[in-house]
């Protein structure tokens, strides 16, 4: 695949603009941007025999951006810890890498007590650009990494368990990034809205990988939030965006806050594509949206320790809802004794830097913690293993509930956990948003549709109405906090 990526970068045009950062309104081409990488992995190169890992805590931003392809030029190991995490945990993850090199820009500086290198919004502009032959360099320096060795460490969020630091080539990206890229012929054409967080898989392989191995250009929109959600049509006309990574969340945000109208006339006559991921797309949410817009959506499933493993296409949604599209070509897969999802692929991740990884394979194959089903190659997740509710000697899949529940009109968002009663016995609670004022009329609507579709066995126990669903940084329910809440609200 090396070869082929600076085959592709040489036929690039780098007069071509290529990044633009929206915060100061600044586009620059291939050459404005490599020459200012090429300069800052002379930087990094100085310090690589004291050196490994490079850490970035730094936000959304071209300068975060920059820093892992210098890195990747230098031949360290581009690290990423979100700003966002607590302060101690930040600790325990830089506890954790060893010969670390770290790069903070403000918000970074704030939750660590040392770090290496303070870069801050704007300094891009100030790094010297290596003005001779840019792109010669440039392809130099792909061609002098090793594709199979380490290049980026990232940490996961933590919501199905402790964090974990997932390890990853170049060459890992690169693939599953091609191999996704073929079913909707991305190419160069494309203008991508970057809204994930960079410290994370979807805002690292999705939203900047995947678009640049396309030639596509990449639009810094900086992390999306509720404020960013007000002006989301309108800074997707004034750059002309036409690819998206999105999370269910946020699309519910955008349904509530944004300028319908304005984007109602942008999404006609025009190929946009919508790429749904980090968390599941309820069919309510999909129906929602594309009745408000003319798009469809793309849902696809995919762990930053496996990458991308499925993807719905045009063909895959004839089928309906309930699937979370086609497995990849690559992708070769198996179930466990209780139906979780096995999968083995080109692009698995080299192991864990703070976990046993054996433990989470089955020989070759990653156990998912995924419950699921395959029929005729696509890919349908009915639950999480660890979430499953033994109730009564039968397995109850909280997901089931959750998509019969999201059906209910007046249902916002839901989540499903479980909790013992004084018998410990397994009782199911269903979390969930509304704004309707009759609370039980909706919850006798959501229990006799739970039981009419899944059965008396699915019923129901507890029902606790809360102003939103907890959510982590990549817009997933976060069950942990919700039952926490929970059990502080009962107790």
């Amino acid at each position: 695949m090396k070869q082929e990526i600076i085959r592709r970068l040489n036929s690039f045009d780098f007069s071509r603009e290529f990044v633009i950062d929206t915060s100061k309104d600044r586009h620059y081409t291939y050459e404005e941007f490599f020459g200012r990488c090429l300069t800052l992995s002379e930087q990094y190169c100085s310090v690589r025999e004291d050196h490994k890992h490079i850490v970035f805590i730094m936000e959304n931003s071209v300068e975060l951006m920059a820093g892992y392809f210098a890195a990747m030029m230098a031949g360290l190991i581009a690290t990423a810890v979100d700003p966002v995490k607590q302060q101690e945990e930040i600790a325990n993850i830089l506890a954790s890498v060893t010969d670390k090199y770290v790069v903070v820009d403000n918000a970074g500086k704030s939750k660590v007590t040392s770090f290496d290198v303070l870069f801050e919004a704007g300094d891009f502009e100030k790094v010297g650009m290596a003005c001779e032959k840019v792109k010669e360099k440039t392809l130099v320096k792909f061609d002098e990494r090793n594709f199979d060795d380490d290049f980026l460490l990232t940490f996961t969020s933590g919501t199905t368990g402790n964090t974990k630091g997932v390890r990853h080539t170049l060459n890992n990206l690169v693939k599953t990034s091609d191999a996704f890229n073929r079913y909707f012929k991305v190419d160069a054409d494309r203008v991508l809205a970057h809204y994930m967080p960079m410290t994370y898989m979807a805002g690292i392989l999705n939203s900047i990988i995947q678009p640049f191995i396309a030639g596509a250009r990449i639009v810094i929109m900086g992390r999306f939030s509720p404020f960013k959600a007000f002006t989301f049509w309108q800074d997707v006309v004034k750059y002309q965006c036409d690819l998206f990574w999105l999370s269910p969340s946020m699309l519910t945000i955008i349904l509530k806050a944004s300028k319908h109208k304005l984007g109602q006339e942008y999404c006609k006559d025009r190929d946009l594509l919508f790429f749904i991921g980090t968390a599941a797309l309820h069919q309510k949410t999909r129906e929602e949206f594309e009745e408000k817009y003319p798009v469809k959506l793309y849902a696809s499933y995919g762990l930053s320790e496996t990458l991308f493993l499925s993807t719905e296409t045009p063909e895959t949604l004839k089928l309906g809802g309930g699937n979370v599209g086609k497995l990849l070509e690559e992708v070769e897969y198996k179930f466990g004794p209780d139906g979780e999802f096995l999968a083995k692929v080109p692009w698995m991740f080299l192991g864990y830097t703070n976990e046993p990884t054996e433990k989470y394979f089955a020989g070759d194959y990653y156990k998912t913690g995924d419950l699921a089903e395959i029929k005729d190659n696509i890919l349908y997740i009915t639950g999480r293993s660890k979430d499953l509710i033994i109730k009564g000697g039968m397995n109850i899949s909280p997901a089931l509930i959750e998509n019969v529940a999201t059906s209910v009109e007046g249902v916002e968002e839901c989540s499903v956990f479980s909790v013992l009663n004084k018998f410990k016995e397994e009782l199911v609670v269903l979390g969930y948003s509304s704004s309707m004022k009759d609370t039980g009329e909706l919850e006798k609507n959501i229990s006799a549709a739970v039981v009419s579709a899944l059965g008396k066995n699915y019923m129901i126990d507890r029902f606790y109405h809360v102003p939103s669903i907890p959510k982590n940084v990549n817009g997933k329910n976060d069950k942990k906090v919700l039952k926490e809440q929970y059990q502080k609200d009962v107790n």
